[in-house]
């Protein structure tokens, strides 16, 4: 019994270090906007954080699939009193779509969407604006 819990034990720690071998990074800026993104992905799942207005959130998510197109679904919450779904399109030439959805416990709806450049940690993120998009709905 304890054999078996040790080989499980390696095979497991085996996989989730071959699944973090293979994590890309996900930074992107908002065009227009001052929010960024610095996100990893590894295998299926998403993690990281969402900042560049003056503040740092954590996001999760999740590599998705929604009517046949893979997305980069995260998540996270300013001042948790509502949740913000952001998709991310998969990018194309480090340019890509994405669209904010909001929760606030009784409804969910899409608020917002645009562009986002793609950037990488040694560039200045692509922020003309201090407009921040989680603020700026109505």
């Amino acid at each position: 019994m304890r054999k078996n819990i040790a080989v499980a034990t390696v095979l497991f720690f085996g996989l989730l270090c071959a699944a973090s071998a293979h994590a890309t990074t996900f930074n992107v800026s908002l065009d227009g906007y001052c929010n960024t993104f610095a996100l990893t992905i590894s295998s299926w799942e998403i993690y990281g954080t969402r900042s560049g207005c003056g503040y740092t959130v954590i996001d999760g998510g999740a590599v998705a699939n929604v009517a046949g197109k893979a997305y980069y679904l995260t998540n996270d919450s300013n001042d948790l009193a509502e949740q913000f779904s952001w998709y991310f399109t998969k990018p194309k030439k480090k340019a890509g779509k994405w669209y904010l959805y909001e929760s606030t416990g009784s409804g969910f709806s899409l608020i917002n969407s645009g562009t986002y450049t793609q950037t990488s940690p040694d560039m200045e993120p692509n922020t003309t604006s201090d407009k921040d998009v989680t603020a700026s709905r109505n």
